[in-house]
């Protein structure tokens, strides 16, 4: 790891809700991801892994939180 990326965060969710009706798909979720790492999402289905993984990319909008 270089010395630009070593403690630097590439993605922050804090908070982060998603509420489809009356299913809530994410409920206070924080994810931390430094540059230069690699992570895996690992759960069952329905877990709500696409679901986070749309809101840090923008493509859905978190009813409540924070993505940076």
């Amino acid at each position: 790891m270089s010395d630009a990326t070593s403690g630097a965060s590439a993605l922050e969710l804090h908070g982060i809700r998603k509420q489809f009706g009356a299913l809530i798909a994410l409920d206070s979720v924080d994810l931390m991801v430094s540059a230069g790492s690699v992570h895996a999402l690992l759960g069952e289905n329905g877990a709500g892994k696409s679901t986070l993984m749309r809101v840090a990319m923008g493509l859905v909008a978190a009813d409540a939180g924070a993505v940076r």
